[in-house]
């Protein structure tokens, strides 16, 4: 998955590089970012067709009156459930906030970058060093996992994000830009890991005739993941209440910790 998706952003990142170095004219720059979104458009209604015309579904549940209701009634006795496993709850709620950094880091960092002065071609260099990286790390990943255990390695993930997040905040000009470099090695070296390892801590921990349900809720989590800290950032930002917006990058690191 992670070399995979480098081939269309590859693609796709071609027209852009070529205005951006001065090989074709600035103002062809809206035309090339939008042949990005068309490359991701083709390449995803590319490999949906396998899905589309080979596979059929086998098992369904039918539908019934009421069926909305009903579904709540599933969900909260799912959650009263879940509640009567401390462990796993306790485990689900900081699977929340830490997921939720991890989920921030991933979808914010161009734009924090930006913020910070960093270059566009330089935050694009990064995203792939992440990808590169990310490969081989997840690898690893696996392999220390049956040494340590789960629960030290996603430790560690958060350890490592904390890190990352704490480099860029000493980024402070044009000189200083190469922390991102570091920071997207310290990134790609955790973010596959943390992913699948909490994955699999959870299935560990979840009574094995209840997987379909907890599993539910561990996904509906994941969802939501990466809601809190944008919104204190951008509440953060909005009131000033920290001098600097590279100041409310560190409201990151308690929130995964």
């Amino acid at each position: 998955g992670y070399i995979g998706s480098l081939i269309p952003f590859f693609i796709g990142i071609i027209p852009y590089a070529l205005v951006t170095f001065g090989i074709l004219d600035s103002g062809l720059e809206h035309i090339a970012i939008s042949f990005a979104f068309l490359v991701a458009v083709a390449w995803w209604f590319y490999y949906s067709l396998p899905l589309l015309r080979d596979v059929e579904q086998t098992y369904s549940i039918d539908r019934t009156e009421g069926e909305f209701r009903k579904s709540l009634k599933r969900l909260r006795k799912t959650f009263i459930d879940i509640r009567k496993y401390k462990m796993i709850f306790l485990f689900l709620i900081a699977y929340l906030l830490f997921i939720d950094v991890v989920n921030t880091v991933i979808r914010l960092a161009t734009n924090i970058g930006g913020d910070l002065g960093v270059g566009p071609m330089t935050m694009l260099g990064v995203v792939v060093l992440v990808q590169v990286v990310a490969f081989p790390s997840a690898l690893i990943y696996g392999r220390l996992v049956k040494r340590f255990g789960n629960k030290k390695m996603i430790f560690y993930g958060i350890f490592i994000y904390a890190i990352g997040v704490f480099m860029v905040f000493l980024i402070r000009d044009a000189s200083t830009t190469y922390i991102m470099w570091i920071v997207g090695v310290l990134i790609g070296t955790a973010q596959g890991g943390i992913q699948s390892v909490s994955r699999s801590y959870y299935a560990k921990m979840v009574p094995y005739e209840k997987a379909n349900d907890f599993f539910g809720f561990f996904s509906v989590f994941g969802r939501f993941a990466g809601i809190f800290s944008p919104f204190l950032i951008a509440f953060f930002q909005s009131e000033s209440l920290l001098g600097t917006n590279k100041a409310v990058l560190l409201l990151l690191i308690p929130l995964a910790i």
